[in-house]
Formats: structure tokens, sequence, C-alpha cells
């Protein structure tokens, strides 16, 4: 038997994407109406909700900040971490999650986020991101490449997985959270201290999410900024080869990042 949800809260980041976050929203309480909603919103035009716990914070403060306050404001032993342009459907079995965490002796179990496309209003396709693996530091270079460490029944234990997971909450914000600095592109360096603190993460391909990465006008100048840089710079790396094999170096120091006009 699954544990319950009322031990799970589920956050979400938004920024200049109410249209996007109501879908998620709607999908979350079609599939699981008892799940709780943590709601941050660094939006430089908000949109309010009185429909979830919503937070208002101050334009543009970054993903990782707004995530970090969010899970200090969470009361349960777990949390989901969903981003905003995410949406439920009759795979996205979160109690999976929660067992995986709560049963089989994990700190974060991650699903499956399956990015989608749609043409003049039609369904096109769904494609797995497959973003899983192993993560291992070469002297300045990050190596990453897809496996596990081990698999037994419903776990498979790697070391980085999608922004879609169920964590302990009492893990996650002794080791940090996520570093505020880099406003975006935080992923990787969130991974690479979890695995210094010693957390134990699973990856759950049979939990799915759909992922239509919106992005209105506006939203881009925003999205589109590198911070790639100063996350390596925070990892003590050069260079890294990411999932799919490409490799990048990073031989500079990060230029300052502005607000866009």
């Amino acid at each position: 038997m699954f544990p319950s949800l009322d031990q799970v809260t589920a956050i979400v980041k938004t920024f200049e994407r109410p249209e996007s976050l109501e879908i998620l929203i709607r999908s979350i309480r079609r599939f699981c109406p008892q799940l709780r909603i943590l709601v941050g919103d660094d939006s430089v035009c908000p949109t309010p909700r009185d429909d979830v716990e919503y937070h208002r914070f101050e334009p543009d403060v970054g993903a990782s900040a707004v995530r970090n306050r969010l899970v200090e404001q969470v009361r349960t032993p777990y949390f989901l971490q969903l981003d905003d342009d995410f949406e439920f459907t009759r795979c996205t079995r979160i109690e999976k999650l929660v067992d995986a965490v709560v049963n089989h002796d994990v700190d974060l179990a991650a699903g499956e986020v399956e990015n989608c496309k749609r043409r003049l209003g039609l369904f096109l396709k769904r494609k797995p991101t497959n973003f899983f693996g192993l993560i291992k530091v070469h002297g300045d270079h990050l190596e990453m490449q897809r496996g596990y460490h081990a698999t037994r029944e419903k776990v498979r234990l790697c070391d980085i997985v999608p922004q879609f997971f169920v964590a302990r909450r009492d893990v996650v914000l002794p080791m940090g959270g996520w570093d505020a600095d880099p406003k975006t592109e935080e992923h990787e360096e969130f991974f690479v201290r979890a695995q210094r603190h010693g957390l134990r993460i699973s990856h759950c391909p049979e939990v799915r999410v759909l992922h239509w990465n919106a992005r209105p006008r506006g939203y881009a100048a925003y999205r589109n900024r590198n911070y790639q840089p100063l996350a390596a710079k925070k990892m003590g790396i050069r260079s890294w080869t990411n999932l799919d094999g490409v490799v990048r170096h990073f031989l500079t120091e990060p230029e300052s990042q502005r607000r866009p006009q």
C-alpha cells in the first residue's frame, strides 16, 4: 500500500507564465486533489491566486531563491518539486515517488519528464527527456553518463535526475537547497552538491509528467541568460560532458548578469 500524499507538499516556482501555471494546477486538482500546493511567484507582472498557498517574491529573484523559501515553508516531511510548465496525467503517480523515499531508503526520487509539442493547437508528440545518470568528477572536469549505480525493486540509484522529484525536506535543507546565485541553469550544481552530501537518489521512469516548455513574450529574455559559467565555478570545474556526450568548456569568468531592459 502506498503512503498517503498528506505527507507531501508540492512547491512550484513560477515566472511570467500564468497560463502554464493554470494548466498545472488544474491537472493536479484532477489527479491529486488532496495535494497541498505552494506557489512562489517572482514575475515582473505577477498573477496572484487564491486557490493555492501563494507567495509573492521580489521580481526576478531567481528559481533557486524561490524554491529555497518555499521549502522552508513546507510543514510536511516530504516535498514535490515541480516546474510551472508541467502537466499531470494518469501516469503522474506521485505516490510511487513517495513510496520510494519512505519505504526504500532513498532521499530523493524523481520521475520522467516528457517534452510535448503542439502546432496550430493540435497535439504532436511526446518525447522522454531521459535525463538521468551518473556524475563523475575528474580534476576540474565533470562527466555525466546515462546509467544507474544499482537497480532493485522500485529503486534505480543514480546521481542526477529531472527537476521533478519527491525529496526529504530534512536532507535538502541541510545541504543548502539550491544555490541562489545562478538564477537559472542551476540543475547540475544542485545534484553535484547532493552527491557530495551523500544523498541517495532514485529514478522512477514509470512516473511521468508532461512538459510543455512555454515561452511567452518577455520570458525568453530572462530565461536565455547564461549562468552556466557561474554554476561551473561554484562546482569547481572548468568543463563538463553532458548526458548527450557534448563537451563544454568554461575558460573565462562569467559575465555579470544584468536584468533585461
